[in-house]
């Protein structure tokens, strides 16, 4: 019978615990800023088109750069639809886990054909067959 009273008390302890480290793990600050941005350029060995600066340069130009702007703020649609834009990248995908980290992941396009006219007209075709702007410079080595 004290057994029984005992293991009831230890699991009812068990329960209160795990319902408020639930509650309490899973309140975010209202005031959590961006401190900083994680970008992942896939590809930049083969295909060195975009860089990071690039893609801060075009963040900032469109006034969406995240870094200082509270993170419930940042709206991640936008993000990935101004850099999905940009003639040289293919995909782009931003999320922010906890702890006031952007994350930005963008592929590049791949250029599998270079085609120069006798126009002097000049591009590229991509790997899913979309034409690419001349400044794509296919970095060989």
């Amino acid at each position: 019978m004290i057994k029984r009273i005992l293991l009831s008390l230890v699991m009812l302890l068990v329960l209160a615990y795990l319902v408020i480290a639930i509650t309490a793990f899973n309140v975010k600050p209202a005031d959590l800023v961006c401190q900083d941005i994680d970008l992942v350029i896939k590809d930049s060995v083969n295909a060195g088109f975009i860089t990071k600066k690039e893609v801060t340069t075009i963040l900032t130009n469109k006034q969406v750069y995240p870094v200082g702007k509270k993170v419930d703020d940042i709206d991640l649609k936008v993000l990935e639809e101004i850099l999905g834009t940009h003639p040289l990248i293919d995909q782009v995908e931003c999320y922010k886990p906890p702890g006031g980290k952007l994350y930005v992941e963008v592929t590049q396009r791949v250029p599998i054909l270079r085609v120069m006219c006798r126009n002097g007209e000049n591009y590229f075709v991509d790997n899913k067959g979309t034409i690419m702007p001349p400044e794509a410079r296919c970095i060989a080595h």
